[in-house]
């Protein structure tokens, strides 16, 4: 999808300044994290990326993929 990543350590700080926080397993799949302890990550709503991926992963689910 062409959307840079990178691996790193996080603090709690780095993930209270984000965009968008989303986990990925295979139990769960996608799922957004909207709060860390009682504090909003992000705007309201799902970001575009976390949207774009879901759309992909839903589909891929949804073919049997």
């Amino acid at each position: 999808f062409g959307i840079p990543t990178r691996i790193a350590t996080l603090s709690k700080i780095d993930l209270y300044r984000a965009e968008e926080v989303f986990i990925t397993g295979t139990g769960a799949g996608l799922a957004r994290i909207a709060s860390l302890d009682g504090e909003r990550i992000g705007g309201e709503g799902e970001g575009p990326t976390y949207a774009r991926l879901y759309k992909a992963y839903f589909e891929l689910v949804r073919s049997g993929g």
